[in-house]
């Protein structure tokens, strides 16, 4: 199915559409005045790509959405309904949810295309651009062919929350709000707050507190009363089933963004304790939970407790058991279903691939390597991560008709690249694996596992400059 015609990375450039300031779409018909109508026209004359639009709506709503469940969906909503109510973010699903890589590519083009001329040149603010973005940036690995983009448009998204002034409470004086509508004159500020805004600054709050420490960045969107408001709205309605899970995930991030590790552990092992039965295996929140921990832990083992050998090593094997119980959960999910991740889930799977890695490397005079291999032995990590990222294309049904790579593929040859770059430094020494180490030292050889990963299998992943 073709959902763009022109290719990937062109424009128009149609000479009477261009001194009129118009621009014309393979049919001839005029799109200044609507940049969307370039983008989904000939998608939207092929009755065959409307039915296909129902099915990538509803594998949005069934299976992606409850990794990052900030907009839920009611099911009786059609591809259509949507796409007249809110057409960028209608957009951006079908560009996540669309099993073509190519198809993928070419609403993801015009995605910025929009994106740049709306937001960015004409200054346009509404609900509808906002929650596209969202969309766009949770699942960000779909869209890694044109360059960095997870940076870019978080930042955008949090512009457009600003903006719109739904990071905090109505402002009360009508006279102030309807002035600042005045000075842009290009978008209306609300002055009533319903669950969608509610959910979209919290949405926003995650992708900012999660796509900052992935990036090594320090501009957080700061919690607010105004967000614990939005919260506890959250719990107390509930009205989609998808609010349980994403307010656990927001208190559990509001954990995650604190600072001291010894109350933090215990406010994390308390926040888990209060998660409903029916949740406590939800991959999300578990697999969150673990991530936690780990950073909790291995926090306190290398700063809160340097040189105190048994607390250190206690510390180090909660963190060991900690990266078991991820993978291992991990792990328990085919293949098929890894195209319905966020960005968020493969965030967390490099980080945990790279505490392992420090954890197998570790050279501290009680900590034993032998036991981090028996336990869990990155290699063997490694080896099943590529077997089954190899399998995604065909499980999952993407097609490729392109000369570019599906993004799991990709990731693919990154993982088998990284493990035979892992095997290379132990078969020479550079890593101890076999025992105790006799020295209180940590070897640079888990700097450069950082800055490897960060060098390759990321840029795959989130983007890199080379288009």
């Amino acid at each position: 199915m073709e959902l763009l015609k022109s290719s990937p990375n062109s424009l128009p450039t149609d000479t009477a559409a261009s001194k009129s300031g118009s621009k014309l779409d393979e049919d001839g018909i005029e799109t200044a005045s609507n940049p969307l109508c370039s983008t989904d026209s000939k998608f939207m004359r092929d009755p065959r790509s409307m039915e296909d639009a129902d099915k990538y709506l509803e594998d949005f709503r069934t299976k992606k959405l409850e990794y990052f469940a900030f907009l839920p969906i009611h099911p009786d909503t059609s591809s259509e309904k949507l796409r007249q109510e809110r057409p960028f973010l209608w957009l951006c699903i079908m560009a996540i949810s669309c099993p073509s890589i190519s198809d993928q590519i070419r609403l993801g083009n015009g995605i910025r295309q929009i994106v740049s001329q709306k937001v960015v040149i004409n200054g346009e603010r509404n609900l509808d651009l906002l929650l596209g973005i969202m969309i766009f940036v949770g699942w960000a690995q779909y869209q890694c062919h044109g360059g960095p983009l997870l940076t870019v448009f978080t930042q955008l998204a949090l512009s457009l929350l600003y903006d719109l002034e739904l990071h905090k409470s109505v402002v009360n004086d009508s006279q102030l709000a309807s002035g600042w509508g005045a000075l842009y004159s290009k978008f209306a500020i609300t002055t009533t707050r319903t669950m969608e805004h509610r959910r979209a600054a919290l949405g926003c709050f995650l992708l900012n507190s999660i796509t900052v420490p992935s990036h090594r960045k320090r501009d957080r969107l700061h919690w607010t009363p105004y967000l614990e408001e939005c919260l506890q709205n959250l719990e107390e309605k509930r009205e989609y089933p998808t609010d349980e899970r994403f307010a656990h995930q927001i208190r559990l991030q509001l954990i995650a963004d604190k600072a001291l590790p010894y109350p933090v552990h215990n406010e994390l092992l308390e926040a888990k304790s209060k998660i409903p039965p029916h949740l406590i295996s939800d991959m999300t929140l578990v697999t969150q939970i673990e991530v936690m921990l780990d950073d909790i832990v291995l926090s306190n083992a290398i700063v809160v407790c340097p040189d105190v050998g048994s607390f250190r090593v206690e510390y180090l094997s909660a963190c060991l058991n900690s990266l078991k119980t991820w993978f291992d959960l991990f792990f328990q999910y085919p293949p098929s279903v890894y195209t319905r991740f966020s960005w968020c889930t493969f965030g967390q799977l490099k980080y945990c691939v790279f505490v392992l890695g420090r954890l197998s490397s570790l050279e501290y005079p009680a900590w034993d390597t032998r036991f981090v291999r028996d336990t869990l032995d990155i290699s063997c990590v490694l080896q099943q991560l590529a077997k089954n990222l190899r399998q995604v294309k065909n499980l999952a049904g993407l097609k490729t008709d392109t000369l570019v790579e599906d993004v799991f593929t990709k990731i693919y040859k990154q993982v088998v690249s990284l493990q035979c770059w892992w095997e290379s430094k132990v078969e020479f020494g550079s890593i101890v694996t076999n025992g105790i180490a006799p020295h209180h030292q940590v070897p640079a050889t888990a700097d450069c596992l950082s800055d490897y990963w960060d060098n390759s299998w990321s840029h795959d992943l989130l983007g890199s400059w080379e288009a």
